[in-house]
């Protein structure tokens, strides 16, 4: 399965609710030194997450929110959720230059990632051919999308990809969504 874009997935009253939810002063943002993996080690690699979902219980304000997000995509698609496995709002503040982070996948085994972006940034998520870790650290590029406010972005989440940090906006916040669908 390819990637699959919806732009302006929610109607302009619920985005606009959707979107001052996630960024509200209140949310408890937590420092990670590496944003995607361990073998993040060059300069401004950290970011910051917001889990909302994890290890089957939701733990965050913003679980319902993110979970109609979640549903309208699968009633775009036509799909019935089966499992959620992770919700998390990620945050990455701007730096000097471009940052790819390393290639990863969030888990093994068959899910799809889902990607809805609640404002307008730079710094594109990268989607790769491959789906087994590459020891050369070359990877083949399958698409990638600038942040556009109200864009839901899913593919198969058994390909590595990326994020980018911002350097032409103060801010990128992207929920990432780790989910299977029923067959």
């Amino acid at each position: 399965m390819t990637v699959r874009r919806i732009p302006n997935l929610l109607g302009s009253s619920t985005f606009n609710y959707a979107q001052s939810r996630f960024t509200d002063l209140g949310i408890h943002w937590y420092w990670m030194p590496v944003t995607s993996c361990e073998k993040d080690t060059m300069q401004y690699a950290g970011s910051f997450s917001h889990l909302i979902y994890k290890n089957g219980e939701p733990i965050s304000p913003l679980w319902d929110l993110s979970l109609q997000i979640l549903l309208a995509a699968c009633d775009h698609h036509g799909e019935t959720l089966a499992e959620i496995a992770r919700v998390r709002l990620g945050f990455n503040t701007r730096t000097p230059y471009a940052v790819e982070h390393t290639p990863h996948q969030d888990f093994a085994g068959p899910h799809r990632t889902g990607i809805f972006y609640p404002i307008t940034s730079d710094g594109p998520t990268t989607i790769y051919e491959e789906r087994q870790e590459q020891t050369s650290g070359s990877y083949t590029l399958l698409d990638s999308q600038e942040p556009q406010a109200n864009l839901w972005m899913d593919f198969d989440g058994e390909h590595f990809h990326s994020s980018t940090s911002p350097v032409d906006h103060e801010q990128r916040l992207v929920l990432t969504i780790n989910y299977r669908v029923q067959e």
